[in-house]
């Protein structure tokens, strides 16, 4: 099956399914970032906020990934090589604003 994303392109459902799962891997890394941030955070407000957007988050990443079933995909295996960096640039942020909230 092709999907069309405007008249002059046409996508797999390969395409679809990669670009999907590389959404899925986005909203995963959302939602460790904000869970790290809440976890470190003084003020309550904001650990509200920071929890709401993990969520948030993760409830995207779920819906992302009955999408990729739909296209017939399977989630990506093994480590992605981005979630180091990003992970450290969201503990440096909660290790921020514990410091100054």
């Amino acid at each position: 099956m092709q999907t069309q994303s405007n008249p002059t392109t046409l996508m797999t459902d390969d395409d679809v399914v990669d670009v999907l799962n590389d959404l899925v891997e986005t909203s995963k890394d959302g939602e460790y970032g904000f869970r790290m941030c809440a976890e470190h955070c003084r003020s309550p407000e904001l650990r509200a906020i920071f929890e709401r957007h993990s969520a948030e988050c993760r409830a995207a990443a779920q819906e992302l990934q009955t999408f990729v079933a739909e296209y017939g995909g399977r989630p990506k295996p093994g480590a992605r090589s981005a979630v180091p960096c990003i992970a450290a640039g969201w503990q440096c942020a909660a290790r921020w604003l514990s410091a100054t909230i």
